[in-house]
């Protein structure tokens, strides 16, 4: 991203070049708000992003604790989709310790 020196750069003659100069401010700004804007809390996530998330286990160890019940529920996908998970979804089963599947049913259900 170009740095904008305002002392170093030339003085605008008129209001066009004035408008111009202010755009491309708003533009370099806009651009930097966009990347370090937080992921947005119910974005989608794929399972690389949950176990990096949950500690950075191996694919296969991810699948087995899926299998025996200790992964979260997917929120989208089925047979033959990639399987997703709400963010906030995840965030709040990691902040409760991460439960089986049972515990995680049984905690919800007295909300």
């Amino acid at each position: 991203m170009p740095a904008l020196n305002l002392r170093a750069d030339p003085p605008v003659a008129d209001l066009a070049s004035v408008c111009d100069r202010l755009d491309t401010l708003a533009d370099l700004l806009r651009r930097l708000l966009e990347r370090d804007a937080p992921a947005p809390a119910d974005e989608l996530i794929d399972s690389a992003e949950l176990r990096r998330v949950t500690g950075g286990m191996s694919e296969a160890e991810f699948f087995r604790r899926r299998a025996a019940g200790r992964i979260l529920r997917p929120t989208a996908g089925g047979k033959g989709q990639r399987l997703r998970w709400r963010r906030s979804d995840v965030a709040a089963w990691i902040a409760a310790g991460m439960p089986t599947l049972t515990e995680w049913d049984r905690m919800n259900r007295r909300k």
